[in-house]
């Protein structure tokens, strides 16, 4: 697997888009902390890892990246307003993959080199990350991947959520409050319309702390659904491609360590501690 140029004017492609749509808006929640550039630039490089494991064909390989970097192009979602106050956001899930499919598979028959097989596995690959949730191992599944999923499809599902898994540690945790900041736009609000601490009342402050805190224990409950997931989306990887793929996945301990240090830590920190420790820019004082 040498070289390909064309897939690489893709990728750079993608990863334009993205920033174009979800960096630097005029208006802050058009941005995305998690869905952008760097999330899909690691689902690439991931995605690479994994289809090199695998033995992947040339075909396979190209359209596995392709599929890894359009994934997430499109990122529509409205405001889920919850009983409790929350102001979250809710993803049209299957929606933006199927759209997402359908700007990949125009890129490739705009620019050529790519046969109508390879298209169809990149809307199938990019259709494989549509998430459900397991409620069983408290983590998110990826029902479209079958057992007998090509390597492109099975590689870009599992880089997509492959963080915990292959990257581990630091970027866990880091990449988890990219996601809390994007998700809960109630709070990102507070905190971007303060200009002191005393703007955002007492209680308001301890009930984000303890959102925040019970993420830190989700993220680790997270990693750990993910670990016991694993066996069964290898699917029916066999012999070394499967050994090879579940050596890239060595960094689950290290990941629920991470998590859970974060949660102990934040748990002696004062709210506005906790909020900069997550990521948010809070005042000084």
């Amino acid at each position: 697997m040498g070289d390909n140029s064309t897939v690489d004017a893709g990728i750079t492609f993608a990863l334009g888009v993205l920033k174009k749509r979800f960096h630097g808006n005029a208006n802050p929640e058009d941005d995305m902390p998690f869905h952008n550039v760097a999330h899909t630039d690691g689902v690439v490089r991931r995605t690479r890892a994994l289809l090199k494991a695998m033995g992947a064909t040339g075909a396979e390989y190209d359209a596995g990246l392709i599929g890894a970097a359009f994934h997430d192009v499109v990122q529509r979602w409205e405001n889920n307003n919850t009983p409790d106050g929350k102001r979250l956001r809710k993803r049209f899930a299957g929606q933006n993959e199927t759209d997402s499919a359908a700007e990949a598979v125009a890129w490739m028959r705009g620019h050529g080199g790519f046969s109508e097989q390879q298209c169809e596995t990149v809307t199938r690959a990019i259709m494989g990350t549509v998430p459900a949730w397991d409620n069983d191992n408290k983590t998110v599944a990826q029902p479209n991947v079958p057992a007998d999923a090509s390597p492109a499809v099975r590689a870009v599902a599992m880089a997509d959520l492959g963080i915990p898994g292959m990257d581990g540690g630091a970027a866990f945790v880091e990449t988890g409050d990219d996601l809390f900041r994007e998700e809960n736009l109630d709070v990102a609000q507070a905190v971007r319309n303060s200009r002191s601490r005393a703007d955002v009342d007492a209680e308001t402050l301890e009930k984000y702390k303890a959102r925040i805190i019970g993420w830190c224990k989700g993220q680790a409950s997270y990693a750990r659904g993910r670990r016991a997931r694993l066996q069964a989306e290898l699917g029916n990887l066999s012999g070394a491609p499967r050994a090879a793929v579940e050596a890239l996945f060595s960094k689950f301990d290290e990941s629920i360590t991470a998590a859970e240090a974060a949660q102990h830590a934040r748990e002696a920190m004062s709210p506005w501690e906790v909020l900069r420790a997550t990521g948010y820019s809070v005042p000084d004082a």
